[in-house]
């Protein structure tokens, strides 16, 4: 069994740059946002990993 996906790297990444920001609004919507819950949910590697990956593809 193949462990290798067939979705694509740009498409990976950002979802997973779109499931850190949807963590930060759920924390805060919910009244639970801490600076160290924040700290704990950053997603700026996702962020400028997902610009980058973006900006070669179009």
């Amino acid at each position: 069994m193949s462990s290798k996906s067939n979705t694509p790297a740009w498409h990976y990444v950002s979802e997973c740059a779109a499931g850190e920001i949807a963590h930060v609004r759920y924390l805060m919507v919910y009244g639970l946002w801490t600076p160290e819950r924040a700290a704990a949910c950053a997603g700026a590697h996702d962020r400028t990993q997902v610009a980058q990956l973006l900006a070669s593809v179009s």
